[in-house]
């Protein structure tokens, strides 16, 4: 039963979790970000997050929330909420759920973080017209989400829409899942800074070597980011290239799914928005469907979407 009271959304990022307090509306009241570390046992995270991210809350939002959302990326049981595996945190057969509820005893459902974005754009983003419509989101990897008939679909074994780990060349890139060629390996968050740190070790004068000294941090997908609002050749090259293969790949997906609209989102789009417009112009050019305007579009919701989404679900299933 949907009621008025707020609900903690929060999203379980590859290096950041964010948490929000999100109305009836949609809307989030207050939010923030934390680091998110890779710790020995889940014991030692759930310590790290009730003592370090939930202390984050305002005291004016601590006794207001009735139920918390939670989305992460990985293999999440939809019956039990069990995650069976979430690479961002290496975790296997971790039931997180009643492992939280008994520290913090507020109901709690989780969620993939995939699927969870594309009913946070479904419901108050950008396909909010669409019954059917396809999700893909890059952050430190690529996920995807599914609404068919307004409803989200998660398959037989609840990981529908991995676009992610669709094989786009034979043997190829090492990708997170173990396997090789993986469209994440090309284009996600890591790869694209695996592509900067190749060109930087090979010219030691390369922009990406001087933004990262400049900077003091490692060379990543946010130091392609700022080279090419630099106007920087090579990280122009980087995105346009990358632009094009997820076009192929989407264009492929919207070829099997014929939806009304696929919204594009995550962490590397919120930094380089333009991605939108390179894939839209690809898609143009390689798609066989008639009508192709509004057909590809940017999130609404940015870097709520997860968290939002994750509201959503927790307001109505528990």
């Amino acid at each position: 039963m949907v009621d008025n009271k707020y609900v903690l959304g929060i999203d379980i990022g590859g290096t950041k979790i964010r948490l929000g307090i999100v109305d009836s509306n949609g809307d989030v009241k207050w939010g923030t970000s934390k680091s998110n570390y890779n710790f020995d046992s889940v014991s030692e995270w759930i310590n790290y997050f009730t003592n370090n991210i939930l202390t984050q809350i305002p005291d004016e939002y601590t006794t207001s929330y009735t139920k918390i959302g939670i989305g992460t990326a990985g293999w999440i049981d939809e019956e039990s909420n069990l995650i069976i595996h979430s690479p961002n945190t290496n975790w296997k057969n971790v039931d997180l759920k009643s492992l939280l509820e008994k520290e913090i005893n507020i109901p709690i459902s989780i969620i993939n973080d995939c699927s969870a974005a594309v009913i946070g754009e479904h419901t108050y983003g950008a396909i909010t017209d669409c019954t059917n419509a396809l999700g893909i989101f890059i952050g430190t990897g690529i996920g995807g989400g599914i609404i068919l008939n307004n409803n989200l679909y998660q398959g037989s074994q609840g990981f529908a829409g991995e676009i992610g780990h669709t094989i786009i060349v034979e043997d190829g890139n090492l990708c997170e899942c173990g396997r090789k060629g993986c469209l994440e390996a090309y284009c996600g968050g890591k790869a694209i800074g695996k592509i900067a740190k190749n060109i930087a070790s090979i010219d030691s004068n390369s922009v990406f070597n001087l933004l990262a000294a400049k900077t003091n941090k490692k060379i990543t997908a946010e130091t392609v980011s700022m080279a090419y609002y630099e106007n920087n050749e090579e990280a122009v090259d980087i995105i346009k290239e990358i632009s094009n293969k997820l076009a192929i790949s989407i264009t492929n997906y919207f070829n099997i799914f014929d939806p009304d609209a696929v919204v594009i989102g995550g962490g590397v789009v919120d930094g380089i928005p333009e991605i939108v417009n390179y894939i839209d112009n690809y898609f143009k050019d390689l798609s066989i469907t008639e009508n192709k305007h509004n057909k590809i579009r940017k999130g609404k919701l940015n870097e709520n979407m997860v968290l939002v989404g994750a509201s959503i679900v927790a307001r109505n299933v528990i």
